[in-house]
């Protein structure tokens, strides 16, 4: 039997990715397991959508490739996916295919094939299938729909994974439901853009539609929604996630800048007025909810005072989570005609703004302390101390809240607040 090693590299639609792959593989006779040590094939799932996701994956590469020079070495995802060839063809034993090209992937490891790396602009369908975990968490992720028909100017995803592809409701309640079945107690919906679901399917967004009929599942404990455009959050959206119980108090929705000719140059379609409006709606109709937001530094052409209107927009906005990223210039995007900020430039504005972040961040947390949070448990890290997340708090991603005491992974339980250092919280399980 052929032992087969899976890595994901890069945002947690890699991840359902690898869990694809796994069940396939698995369904045809072959042996995934959990260490490239006693694998007979390393499969690493890349990413690739900017620079430095590409040099990690690169990296990545060639250390195993050193570790383990005579295994076979199958690169899948967004690094071959976005050059359409196999980067390494000059290098021995490995191969490139699309993730979704599974077939191709299970030809690779049986016969050494070397199939041509699926364009996904000429895939058109996406579709339920099925999945095993790799991991044991009491959360998963669950994609709705692959590729983008935004043209946001610094954006390669609608290179890499085509256009607007979403799977349809029924297969997404199949899914979830399997996943709840098998002890997951939170459904994390993801996709390059959430709120476009169902457009390319039932000609208009569905995505309202879908969340209620998820938050139906009897036994599911908490629905989170990622990666929402702030252009289609609708006051519909905002009342449903404030109001339902079964829907986590918290909205992802990067806005990525707030000067009105920068957002215009990012493709970005809305205004700083419209920004305005979007969180005045939150206000008025979502004040429970926890906001998250990504934010690109060093934008081209981003004037000095329109950083300075940044760094006081993140310090007076109701985001509680931010995300700092700085600009990346890829290539054959509009974003890179433009003319480029010097790189230390970019460098020291997203310290600054990523400094900022962190001190809002603590500040929050620190007013925490003292008070009883309702968590599920993650994993453990040593005796009696616990990863753990509320429904404040994407897991992985936002703030990481460690409860000490006698309990276990998937477990409900209420946590007093002891202490909170930056993105950290330290709690007690209470009796």
């Amino acid at each position: 039997m052929i032992h087969v090693y899976i890595e994901t590299l890069g945002c947690p639609r890699n991840i359902v990715g690898s869990e694809i792959i796994a069940h396939y593989l698995e369904a045809k006779g072959l042996k995934v397991v959990d260490s490239p040590q006693i694998a007979d094939v390393l499969i690493i799932n890349t990413c690739a959508f900017i620079k430095d996701a590409e040099l990690e994956s690169r990296e990545r590469i060639h250390t195993l490739r050193q570790t383990y020079p005579h295994k076979k070495i199958i690169v899948t995802g967004c690094l071959p996916e976005r050059y359409g060839c196999n980067p390494f063809n000059h290098t021995t034993n490995i191969i490139a295919t699309s993730q979704e090209d599974l077939n191709g992937i299970l030809n690779a490891i049986l016969y050494g094939d070397t199939p041509p790396v699926l364009p996904l602009h000429t895939v058109t369908r996406y579709d339920y299938l099925p999945r095993k975990r790799l991991d044991t968490y009491p959360y998963a992720y669950v994609e709705i729909s692959r590729g983008c028909n935004r043209d946001c100017t610094f954006c390669t995803i609608p290179q890499i994974k085509g256009k607007l592809r979403s799977k349809p409701i029924n297969s997404i309640i199949h899914e979830a439901t399997q996943l709840i079945e098998s002890g997951v107690k939170e459904i994390i919906l993801v996709a390059q853009d959430l709120t476009s679901y169902g457009e390319d399917l039932y000609g208009e967004p569905r995505l309202l539609q879908l969340v209620e009929r998820l938050a139906e599942l009897p036994d599911l404990y908490l629905l989170r929604l990622l990666y929402l455009h702030p252009t289609d959050v609708t006051v519909e959206l905002v009342k449903l996630v404030n109001d339902h119980p079964k829907l986590a108090s918290y909205l992802h929705i990067p806005i990525q800048h707030v000067s009105t000719r920068i957002l215009k140059l990012m493709g970005r379609q809305m205004s700083r007025k419209d920004i305005d409006r979007l969180l005045d709606t939150i206000a008025r109709y979502g004040s429970s909810l926890s906001l998250r937001t990504d934010i690109i530094a060093g934008f081209p052409t981003e004037t000095d005072t329109e950083f300075d209107d940044l760094i006081e927009f993140i310090m007076d906005s109701p985001f509680r989570h931010i995300n700092i990223f700085p600009f990346s210039c890829e290539p054959h995007t509009l974003a890179a005609e433009l003319p480029q900020l010097p790189k230390e430039v970019i460098d020291d504005r997203t310290s600054i703004l990523t400094e900022i972040a962190r001190e809002k961040a603590a500040a929050i947390n620190s007013r925490l302390v003292g008070s009883t949070l309702e968590v599920i448990i993650d994993e453990p890290i040593e005796v009696n101390t616990f990863r753990a997340h509320s429904e404040y708090e994407c897991p992985e991603v936002d703030t990481t809240i460690y409860v000490e005491g006698d309990t276990q992974p998937g477990s409900i339980e209420k946590v007093k607040v002891i202490t909170t250092f930056d993105y950290e919280i330290n709690a007690k399980l209470l009796a």
